[in-house]
Parts: structure tokens; sequence; C-alpha cells
């Protein structure tokens, strides 16, 4: 969802919120207050996000039994695991289409087991 359509979504939702609060109007008030910190907050974390430098690897939450994040780090083809139990690994010359497939996996324990383990290089970090 980018920015255009999540601001449309907020609106939408205040809106309706401020449909059910009827004659009320502190919470009237709360909800646009709401709204504009929403807004807000939109707007800090798209500007922080264009300050990322591109060595910095953004770790991302996977449905999962047994991994817990993933990231990735195009510019220097490495991957990070962090399993549940425990331990974070990184996999080095990991094509960027592996992580890209790893994401969408259904399981990404069997294609974690069938693609990357014993594919690549490793280090826990």
């Amino acid at each position: 969802m980018d920015k255009i359509d999540l601001r449309v979504k907020m609106e939408e939702v205040v809106s309706h919120v401020i449909g059910l609060a009827g004659d009320n109007p502190e919470f009237i008030d709360a909800i646009r207050m709401l709204s504009e910190v929403l807004v807000n907050a939109v707007d800090f974390y798209d500007e922080q996000s264009e300050l990322l430098p591109e060595n910095v690897m953004i770790m991302e939450k996977v449905e999962s039994s047994n991994i817990e994040r993933i990231g990735y780090l195009s510019s220097a083809s490495v991957m990070d695991v962090v399993f549940k139990g425990g331990g974070r690994y990184r996999y080095f010359d990991v094509p960027e289409d592996v992580f890209s497939n790893l994401r969408k996996a259904e399981s990404k324990g069997k294609y974690f087991h069938k693609y990357v383990k014993d594919m690549y290089s490793y280090a826990r970090v």
C-alpha cells in the first residue's frame, strides 16, 4: 500500500468512525486529532525511508513456524535469517531472486531448507 492509498484508507475510516460518533463533539475531535497524528506518522516514515542508506538491511517479520524475520542487502548480496529458536545467520552471495522467492514462499521453512541451507556460506551474526 503506497502513501496515497494509505491516506485515502485513513480518510475513509475516519469518516466512518465520525459517522458512528453521532452528536458527541469530544469523540469527533479525538478522532480528527488521531487522524492528524496518523498522517504525520506516514509523512515522517516516508521522509525517513528516503534517508536510509543503501547499506542498511531492513528486517521483516514473516509468517513461519521456524523463521521469525528475514532481510536482504542487495548492495552486498547478503541475506539475514532470524530463527524463532534463537540465532541470526547471514548468508553470503545470495541472489536477490532467492530472497524474493523466500518472501513469497507458502512455507518459508521448506523453501529455506531446499534452496538456502547448505547452498550458501553463512555466519552467525
